[in-house]
C-alpha cells in the first residue's frame, strides 16, 4: 500500500516513515525464527494495577470448560483483575454441585465457608505470608 486515496492524515499513521504498514498485530518470534501472531493492540485493556490484558483470549478460554454456555469478561474500573459473568450449563452446573458437595448449597449457591475451609492453605499461600498461615 502506498497510501490512502486523498487522506494524507490516515496514511501518516498508517505507516512507519519508512513505509510499513501498521496493522497493530502483536507477534512473538518462535524459536526458529518464525513470526507468530498472538494478539491485536486494539484488543487488550490496562487493569487497575496496570497490567494489559486480552479480554477476547480469556473468553475463548473460559468458553471451552463444559459448565459455560456463554461467558463475558471485561476490565473493571473497581477491581485490579479481570471479572467474568458466565451464563452456566445447567445441567453441568448440577453436576459440578453434586460433586463439590458440602462446597455449595441445596440450591447451588457457594458456601463461602465451607469453600474457605478446603482452599484455606492455598489462599494464604497465594496472599499471605506464603508458607500456609
Amino acid at each position: 500500500m502506498s497510501e490512502y486515496y486523498d487522506n494524507i492524515t490516515e496514511t501518516n499513521e498508517a505507516l512507519t516513515p519508512d513505509e510499513w504498514f501498521k496493522t497493530e498485530d502483536i507477534g512473538e518470534w518462535d524459536k526458529n525464527g518464525h513470526l507468530k501472531i498472538i494478539d491485536r493492540k486494539k484488543n487488550l485493556v490496562k487493569t487497575m494495577n496496570g497490567e494489559y490484558i486480552a479480554l477476547e483470549k480469556l473468553e475463548s478460554v473460559y468458553r471451552a470448560a463444559a459448565i459455560a454456555a456463554n461467558i463475558c469478561v471485561y476490565a473493571s474500573i473497581t477491581e485490579t483483575h479481570p471479572v467474568a459473568i458466565i451464563v452456566p450449563v445447567e445441567p453441568a452446573l448440577k453436576k459440578l454441585a453434586e460433586s463439590l458437595g458440602k462446597l455449595v448449597t441445596a440450591t447451588t449457591k457457594l458456601n463461602r465457608k465451607a469453600i474457605f475451609e478446603r482452599y484455606e492453605k492455598d489462599i494464604y499461600v497465594a496472599y499471605g505470608n506464603g508458607n500456609g498461615k
